[in-house]
């Protein structure tokens, strides 16, 4: 044999056992991803994850923990989503509903909190429960996880306050898009009318918008939100008896739940928030923003010391946030404790770069005679 071709035998056995090893390798990672089983502890440990990145400023790795081929497949039982999905505007409005680590970034930057809250199992499915803060408001997603390619991910959820699964809030999401494009003066052109016009304090008009047109409106999520919202603008009165009108109608239990909650807090009901907070933590566990809101029922009871109190606590089991650190400035103004409020006031520098004139002008905002800065 030519010794030549000797040396390319040779050459194509060593690649050829290379490539044989390579393969048994790869092999054996697929085998060892494809063997990872939901447990607690890998859900956890996937949950927290996402909460880690959040707070290295990170929002890609909750951005790319859905299962967008799963979601992608449910939603196309809507003639109208599916024939979009292929057009690039259909595509973008797709990924749009995906920027969920982006939304809960911005949050935490605007004084908000996002935490994780609970792990549970129930009919053989794994969920993962998360909380945002914003402004005296909570949301609060309920999500299904499964393994895909070797990989733990969302697949669908509950969101409270859209009283929907995830799957549905991107199709409606999708549809509404979709239509607003391509029929501006059809449906959809009222959620902005109403949207403006809640903003304005207008909720009579934008009341008389939302029943005129319910047929062609009802279908979005964001329909029940806007409704519940005029209602408590024109009557708030009715708004508890609506809310016991639509639980396990119109609104799963837990939405009707977590609406009677702010309304309790924020109308200073003590122990209403009390007792439905006690309810929700049984589908949401424990979380130390409970014990903050109900703070601030207290506060609008006009028990700030009970306030103060609530405050305090909530922080043993949460980083400060913007409303907690000036909602104990306010208790200190209505009690009239100069000492704790300058002291508070001050903080401020630390925790958020405020310099004395803008420390100042909180001071002057909350009536207390401008405190003696260093």
């Amino acid at each position: 044999m030519n010794p030549n071709y000797k040396k390319i035998a040779s050459l194509l056995t060593v690649v050829l056992l290379i490539s044989f090893i390579s393969c048994q390798q790869k092999k054996v990672v697929v085998e060892e991803i494809e063997s990872v089983e939901l447990t607690q502890n890998t859900v956890e440990s996937f949950a927290g994850l996402i909460v880690n990145a959040l707070l290295l400023n990170n929002p890609g790795v909750f951005n790319e923990a859905f299962d967008k081929a799963y979601v992608r497949q449910q939603i196309s039982d809507n003639s109208i989503v599916y024939s979009a999905l292929d057009a690039e505007f259909g595509q973008l409005f797709f990924e749009s509903n995906f920027r969920l680590g982006d939304k809960s970034l911005d949050v935490i930057n605007r004084g908000g909190d996002f935490r994780f809250l609970k792990y549970y199992e129930k009919d053989g499915e794994h969920h993962v429960v998360f909380r945002n803060y914003l402004d005296y408001g909570l949301k609060i997603d309920d999500y299904i996880v499964d393994t895909v390619k070797g990989k733990i991910m969302i697949k669908d959820g509950f969101n409270y306050i859209s009283s929907t699964t995830f799957v549905n809030q991107v199709r409606c999401n999708m549809l509404f898009d979709i239509m607003n494009r391509t029929n501006p003066e059809g449906g959809t052109k009222y959620f902005g009318q109403i949207r403006e016009l809640l903003y304005q304090r207008n909720g009579r008009e934008a009341l008389r918008i939302l029943e005129e047109n319910r047929a062609v409106m009802e279908e979005y999520p964001l329909y029940k939100q806007y409704y519940l919202q005029s209602l408590m603008q024109v009557n708030p009165q009715r708004y508890l008896a609506q809310l016991d009108e639509m639980d396990g109608q119109a609104l799963d239990h837990r939405s009707a739940l977590l609406y009677k909650f702010l309304f309790a807090v924020n109308t200073g009901a003590v122990v209403e928030a009390e007792e439905i907070a006690i309810e929700l933590i049984e589908f949401t566990g424990d979380d130390p923003i409970y014990l903050f809101m109900f703070g601030v029922a207290n506060f609008h009871a006009g028990d700030y010391e009970a306030a103060l109190y609530c405050y305090e606590n909530a922080l043993t089991g949460m980083r400060m946030i913007w409303d907690i650190w000036y909602g104990c400035l306010q208790c200190y103004r209505k009690l009239d404790d100069r000492e704790n409020f300058d002291k508070t006031l001050e903080a401020g520098k630390e925790l958020y770069g405020l310099n004395d004139t803008e420390l100042q002008e909180i001071a002057k905002n909350l009536n207390f005679a401008t405190a003696n800065f260093e």
